[in-house]
């Protein structure tokens, strides 16, 4: 008597859509290497924050003319939003459970907003042409304006750039003792970039491409370094989050356990100070 059958046909191997093996494809190495992937982020990171600079300098020494005053002007502009961001960023990352979320967020507001500066450099020019003449020849007047310009629109997009290395650190350094090696890994990897990035716009991308092409290219590399941070996130957030658990410092404390003495006050403060005049000096050379 031949078999009963059921009039369902025999299941086959089950073949996922192209879209789905596509996408699976794409997150598979951040879901294998999100920490390699993020240390690449940042490298790109800093190519494109330096790329940045080196064409912002350029357009704004058409305006401002090619002068000491006018490249020094757009370096404090730089790094006083850096520093502000860092600062600011560095409390926010402290309180947040999610830090390469955040990450891709910044670096993704980064492209949008430095898309625009090309746009934004125009009207600067338009406005310092237009209160020149205002001016009557006052040197300290002029130079008041050059920055006030360049810093208006400098420092949205260098508040976030500086904000990039508190957030990563917060993600990618877990242990209280890693925190000296974790920070100085992921300076030194984002420094290799802005190396990179700074001879790369000069003798390759401002020739070919121009001050406004480069612009769009350092812009569209932040807006793909938004996305694989939040490929990151999304297959291996949690593996970032901070630990529920208290610091050892904190630990040591409840136990009754004596650390370090720590360092005294004022002591702390004359190595801040003594910190801030290296980074003055380190920039007096680049200017010189």
């Amino acid at each position: 008597m031949p078999p009963r059958t059921t009039g369902r046909k025999a299941a086959g191997p089950r073949v996922q859509p192209r879209d789905t093996q596509l996408a699976s494809g794409l997150l598979r190495v951040p879901a294998e290497h999100p920490r390699g992937v993020l240390l690449f982020c940042f490298f790109l990171s800093g190519a494109t924050g330096l790329t940045y600079e080196v064409v912002w300098a350029r357009r704004l020494t058409l305006t401002f003319g090619a002068t000491v005053l006018a490249v020094s002007t757009v370096l404090a502009a730089f790094l006083g939003g850096l520093a502000l961001g860092a600062l600011i960023f560095g409390r926010i990352a402290d309180r947040r459970r999610d830090p390469v979320r955040v990450y891709a967020a910044l670096e993704g507001t980064i492209g949008l907003v430095c898309f625009l500066t090309p746009w934004l450099f125009g009207l600067v020019e338009h406005a310092y042409v237009s209160l020149h003449p205002s001016m009557a020849g006052n040197l300290w007047l002029e130079r008041l304006l050059r920055f006030a310009l360049s810093g208006a629109v400098l420092i949205v997009p260098t508040a976030l750039m500086g904000g990039t290395l508190p957030v990563l650190t917060r993600a990618l350094v877990r242990r209280e003792g890693d925190i000296s090696g974790g920070v100085a890994s992921l300076y030194g990897i984002n420094t290799l970039g802005a190396m990179v990035g700074a001879a790369g716009a000069g003798f390759l991308l401002l020739p070919i491409l121009g001050l406004r092409g480069t612009v769009f290219q350092a812009a569209v590399l932040n807006l793909a370094v938004a996305t694989m941070a939040f490929c990151v996130h999304s297959v291996r957030g949690e593996d970032f989050a901070p630990p529920d658990k208290p610091d050892s410092v904190r630990v040591r404390r409840a136990a009754g356990v004596a650390g370090e003495p720590p360092i005294a006050r004022g002591a702390l403060w004359a190595l801040l100070v003594a910190y801030g005049f290296s980074g003055a000096a380190a920039l007096i050379y680049e200017v010189a």
